[in-house]
């Protein structure tokens, strides 16, 4: 009778284990496929000093939305965007200030995960910390210039141009503002003109100092060039 018991016990302990094993394993494969399809959304500023988001992840990025705002205020701008396939890059025109920028987003088991990044510097959680957020907006390009009298330059103005005189017409603007270009040919440019004084090399501080019509302006010039294919650079 005892050694029945026993038995018994012996072949529940057996499936007991052989059930821990296979839920290990497949805990383990699921937390292992989430991990290999997972996306990750960053933000940075591209050389001309505009936000840009990238999927760095593995994964892609179904439903997309970003912020931003100053610090300590609400959030000005919530936009829904398209969804990014891994390494996908997408500009931001029309974020334009801001110390803060945040982006909820899903991967393709509905697991959603959040970015934010304050001054420049990106960190990355899990879950949605922004559940409260009501997406104004619907479209990537709303930012798009519409409004020709934001302008200061017109696109008659920018035919005929090199793409390099379009790269010194765009760049101006920062330069006023002191910003010490990395790309030679531009720093070599601008130091050959009285009025240039570079004094930070920090893009954020010197976006934040363009005001509204030259931010525009600057954007338009860059639209310009890519639809001409007029980049130098």
């Amino acid at each position: 009778m005892l050694s029945t018991i026993l038995s018994a016990m012996a072949a529940l302990a057996s499936a007991l284990t052989s059930v821990f094993a296979i839920a290990l394993a497949y805990y383990t494969f699921q937390h292992t496929l989430r991990a290999a399809v997972r996306p990750v959304l960053v933000f940075t500023l591209t050389p001309d000093l505009i936000w840009q988001v990238q999927n760095v992840g593995t994964g892609p990025a179904i439903t997309v939305t970003i912020g931003d705002k100053w610090l300590g205020q609400d959030w000005g701008t919530v936009v829904t965007c398209h969804a990014m396939a891994p390494q996908a890059v997408k500009l931001l025109p029309w974020i334009h200030e801001g110390a803060e920028i945040a982006a909820v987003y899903s991967d393709i088991f509905n697991q959603f995960h959040t970015t934010r990044c304050v001054k420049g510097r990106n960190e990355t959680l899990r879950g949605n910390r922004f559940g409260n957020w009501t997406p104004k907006r619907t479209e990537w390009e709303l930012e798009v210039v519409r409004d020709p009298e934001l302008l200061l330059y017109t696109e008659k103005d920018l035919r005929g141009k090199t793409p390099f005189q379009l790269d010194v017409m765009r760049n101006e603007f920062y330069a006023r503002k002191g910003y010490r270009f990395r790309r030679a040919d531009l720093a070599e440019y601008f130091s050959q003109l009285p009025w240039y004084k570079p004094t930070t090399s920090d893009q954020v501080e010197v976006n934040r100092k363009l005001s509204h019509e030259e931010r525009q302006t600057a954007l338009f010039i860059l639209y310009f060039q890519d639809r001409n294919n007029l980049r130098s650079k």
